[in-house]
C-alpha cells in the first residue's frame, strides 16, 4: 500500500445514544480521544547493568475530553450521573491523495467526572470543557475495520481484531 496522509476534517459527538437528537455537531469545538498507553513496571535485576521498563499487558485509564461552545445544559446534566453512558464520536477522515472520505467512529462508555465552564468573555462568549472517565468499554473503527476494542468486564483488548491477552485470559480461566 502506498503512503498517504489521513486528515480528519470534521467531527461530531453524540452524548448518549447515537441518535440525531443527541448530536453536538453545532457546538463541538474540539475532542480528544483516549490516549493508549500500556501500564509499565521498571525492573532492575540484582546483577543487571540497567533498568528495563516492562509492559504489564494492561492499559492506563482511558479518558475522553471535549470542549463545547457556549453553555450546554443538556450535556452538563450528565455530570456525576450514577450510571455510565455511551459517548460516540464520529468523524470524517480525508485520504489526501485518493480524495476519498473515510468514516472514523469511536464509542466510549463512561461517566462524566469533570465539567468546567469558562469565564464569560464579551467578545468570545463562554465554552465548556468536559472529561469522561471510568471507561469500561471503548471501541475505535477506521472505515468498517475495528482498530481497537477494550472491555474491562470481559478483560478483552483487541488490536486490529487480535486479542492481545488471549493466552493470559485462558491461563486465568476467564476466556477462550
Amino acid at each position: 500500500m502506498a503512503s498517504t496522509i489521513f486528515h480528519m476534517d470534521s467531527a461530531n459527538l453524540f452524548v448518549g445514544d447515537d441518535d440525531p437528537t443527541n448530536s453536538q455537531h453545532l457546538v463541538l469545538k474540539n475532542i480528544k480521544l483516549p490516549n493508549l498507553e500500556e501500564i509499565k513496571k521498571e525492573y532492575l535485576g540484582g546483577g543487571a547493568i540497567g533498568k528495563v521498563s516492562m509492559g504489564m499487558g494492561a492499559v492506563e485509564p482511558l479518558v475522553l475530553t471535549f470542549n463545547l461552545d457556549g453553555f450546554t445544559p443538556d450535556v452538563l446534566s450528565r455530570f456525576m450521573s450514577p450510571t455510565r453512558i455511551k459517548y460516540t464520536v464520529r468523524g470524517n477522515i480525508r485520504d489526501f491523495f485518493d480524495h476519498s472520505d473515510i468514516e472514523v467512529k469511536a464509542i466510549l462508555e463512561g461517566r462524566m467526572t469533570k465539567a468546567e465552564m469558562s469565564e464569560f468573555d464579551k467578545e468570545k462568549g463562554t465554552d465548556s470543557a468536559y472529561e469522561i472517565t471510568e471507561a469500561v468499554h471503548y471501541a475505535l473503527y477506521f472505515g468498517q475495520q475495528e482498530k481497537l476494542f477494550f472491555n474491562l468486564r470481559t478483560s478483552r483488548l483487541r488490536v486490529d481484531g487480535v486479542d492481545v491477552n488471549r493466552q493470559r485470559n485462558i491461563n486465568l480461566g476467564i476466556g477462550v
